[in-house]
């Protein structure tokens, strides 16, 4: 059985649909870190997203052929859904810390924290997320 090993910085999120496969985040690289798979089975890892960026809260879609995730790589909390089957990625809110799928894959559930002087507001966003897929 694979593992994760002693390090606090890696997370785990999510198991693939087929149970073969464990989604984490990891930052303890010297400036890299990045979101990744490890083989349940055959103990090996490999990278889905490699950046010196902050990343944190993946989860898969429904279906498994999409990953949503949060990223600080434009400098504030963004989403972005990348496809695990075809390559390429999108930005599909303006802000955002967290993100879930909707129990068909269809929308995303985005977390976004305002903070004002006094006040911290966090507001659940509903994002048609198909609609941010512009080739």
């Amino acid at each position: 059985m694979a593992s994760l090993g002693d390090s606090v910085p890696r997370l785990p999120a999510s198991f693939t649909l087929d149970g073969k496969h464990l989604v984490y985040t990891d930052k303890s690289g010297r400036n890299l870190g990045g979101i990744f798979t490890l083989s349940i089975d055959e103990a090996t890892v490999t990278p889905i997203v490699k950046t010196v960026a902050t990343l944190w809260g993946p989860t898969l879609s429904p279906d498994g052929n999409w990953l949503a995730y949060a990223s600080d790589e434009s400098g504030d909390p963004q989403i972005y859904v990348r496809s695990l089957t075809k390559g390429g990625r999108w930005q599909v809110s303006e802000a955002g810390s967290h993100v879930r799928w909707s129990p068909d894959g269809s929308r995303l559930i985005v977390v976004q924290r305002t903070t004002s002087a006094d006040t911290t507001r966090h507001l659940n966003v509903v994002v048609d997320w198909s609609a941010s897929l512009v080739d």
